[in-house]
């Protein structure tokens, strides 16, 4: 029996009418995998159980199978996809039961806030009239989904891990000062009830530009002295081409840029901290104003080309655009991206008649998985470079870079780089070959 045919008879298993538990156990026994595909179109059986678990007569079973799940070593956080969407929307008793096994199971802080974001999101950019009436809990139950919304993250920011590790969840609950301690009693959310107010209002971004924000203001009423316990704020925009972003500490203004791979990032206009690379300019937003800066600072490179090339680089990365394997000294790529201490350095194929041109920029930072090959520097850390190849039109057609004992060169041609090491130097008259068995540093 294969991986997938053995994960369908678990989906099959763990949504049948009547559910046999010990036959979902069995499966798990024999390495049924609830995050692995059951069919080509790559469903996996927990998503399955969120979205079963939508309808509140078929969401019982949704706790009873997760704690199984997770007892037979489930781990979402390694799975490609995002695997608690769905349960943003199992807005029920059952659903915040799964979301605290999930806690107490170590869910990691990270991605715990992407939980919320998306819970919130979807509450605010719903009560905008951004989705259809098919939504799930278009009805009256409404107001019941939105209140274990609440809940939920209530229930986030009582794990000291997550509440210290994400400022976006604290300022969510307005708890900058405040520690998870006092979030604890929201675990018995069974003890509170929570109102809500929806409204609509104008924010300036950091450019001062204005764009439509969509508020909501949030209430926990105990339910026994029928006192207010706690207040949220929540959040959010639909226009988030240009999402407001706090000042830097520096009091430089946050910009958002367009990274190579069509990413997103904020960058500092004035000390150029930046975070890393997102796919969409809000995620980028998000771990700006959290303080998720991962990247140094980076002070614009002078204009000289040799001054932005010297030094010692520490790897280069190879796209995998183009990508094709000559030989084990060489290969053929579009892009490739030389990392320094302090800088990085894109050298791009441009085109430049029949024989192509190298077109070199200075870069704050890019999408690494993009970017298929590293050649790390040699043991002896010599990896610098030695000479810049210019065209008679003036243009870069070659870097040459002593690696160790040996060159690497980039050499332009018609349409892409080439890639190469060698034992000699390829810009001098030298015959020397190039053994065929030598280990290529290409694919280290």
């Amino acid at each position: 029996m294969t991986q997938m045919e053995l994960n369908e008879l678990l989906c099959e298993a763990a949504t049948a009418k009547e559910l046999d538990i010990n036959l979902v156990e069995d499966l798990l026994k024999e390495g049924a995998d609830p995050l692995g595909p059951y069919n080509p179109e790559d469903d996996y059986t927990l998503n399955e159980l969120f979205i079963e678990g939508q309808k509140r007569e078929r969401a019982e079973r949704l706790p009873i199978l997760v704690s199984l799940f997770l007892q037979y070593g489930m781990d979402i956080e390694t799975s490609e996809w995002d695997v608690l969407y769905e349960l943003t929307w199992v807005r029920n008793e059952y659903g915040i039961r799964t979301l605290k096994l999930f806690l107490d199971a170590g869910l990691s802080a990270s991605y715990a806030e992407s939980f919320a974001v998306e819970l919130i999101g979807d509450i605010l950019m719903f009560e905008a009239g951004a989705y259809d009436a098919d939504t799930p809990f278009r009805d009256n139950t409404w107001g019941y989904s939105i209140e274990y919304a609440i809940k939920m993250i209530l229930l986030l920011a009582s794990y000291e891990r997550i509440f210290e590790s994400s400022r976006y969840l604290r300022e969510l609950v307005c708890a900058e000062e405040e520690s998870a301690d006092q979030f604890l009693r929201f675990r018995n959310w069974n003890d509170y009830q929570c109102a809500f107010a929806f409204f609509e209002s104008d924010t300036r971004t950091a450019s001062g530009e204005e764009i439509r924000s969509f508020q909501g203001k949030a209430t926990a009423i105990e339910k026994e002295s029928n006192t207010e316990i706690h207040k949220l704020r929540l959040i959010g925009y639909l226009d988030m081409d240009n999402p407001p972003c706090r000042k830097c500490d520096c009091g430089g203004d946050p910009e958002t840029v367009m990274v190579i791979g069509d990413d997103f990032a904020v960058r500092c206009d004035k000390c150029h901290i930046s975070t890393r690379a997102f796919m969409t300019p809000e995620e980028a937003a998000m771990h700006w104003n959290r303080g998720d800066v991962s990247m140094p600072p980076l002070d614009l490179i002078t204009d000289d080309l040799v001054g932005n090339l010297s030094g010692k680089v520490l790897y280069m990365d190879i796209s995998h655009e183009d990508l094709e394997q000559y030989n084990r000294q060489s290969c053929e790529c579009y892009t490739v991206m030389i990392v320094y201490e302090d800088r990085i350095i894109e050298a791009e194929h441009t085109e430049n008649g029949e024989n192509g041109a190298i077109s070199v920029n200075t870069i704050g930072l890019y999408n690494q998985e993009m970017y298929d090959l590293r050649i790390n520097a040699p043991a002896d850390g010599n990896f610098e470079l030695l000479k810049i190849l210019y065209a008679e039109d003036g243009t870069v057609d070659g870097l040459k870079y002593r690696y160790g004992d040996r060159y690497l060169f980039v050499f332009a041609s018609e349409h892409n780089l080439i890639v190469t090491k060698s034992l000699c130097d390829l810009t001098e008259e030298d015959d020397t070959p190039v053994p065929e068995t030598e280990d290529s540093v290409l694919f280290v």
